[in-house]
Formats: C-alpha cells, structure tokens, sequence
C-alpha cells in the first residue's frame, strides 16, 4: 500500500501519530512527483488525524497549506 493508504487505515484504526508519521512521508513523495492531489489528499488525511488527536494548531497549518494546492 502507498503511505497515504496506510496512513489512512491508521486513522481509521485510532493511531493518529502513526497516521501523521505515514502522511507525511506520503506527501514528500507526492511533492517529488509533482502529484498535487496526492499531496491534498496527504493534507486532508493528518489534518483529520490532528484534529482528532485534538492538536488544532498543527492541524490548522496543514489545512492552510492544502488550500494553497
């Protein structure tokens, strides 16, 4: 599976860090081959997993940057 995938199985499953860590990873790769809506979709799934892990601030910055996409 690809780590945005992953990451969003981790989510699911209630591993928010996890979910992050693997979101993140996803969405350098994803800069790397210029796939913006691979990087969105990264942005969207550690966005959720912050807000769920109630980190509003970092959650925030993700989603102020896939509104720049």
């Amino acid at each position: 599976l690809k780590q945005i995938e992953q990451a969003r199985i981790e989510f699911d499953n209630g591993n928010y860090a996890k979910a992050v860590e693997l979101a993140a990873a996803g969405i350098e790769k994803a800069r790397q081959n210029k796939n913006h809506s691979l990087v969105a979709e990264g942005l969207d799934v550690a966005a959720n997993s912050q807000i769920s892990a109630k980190k509003y601030e970092a959650a925030e910055k993700l989603l102020d940057e896939a509104l720049q996409i």
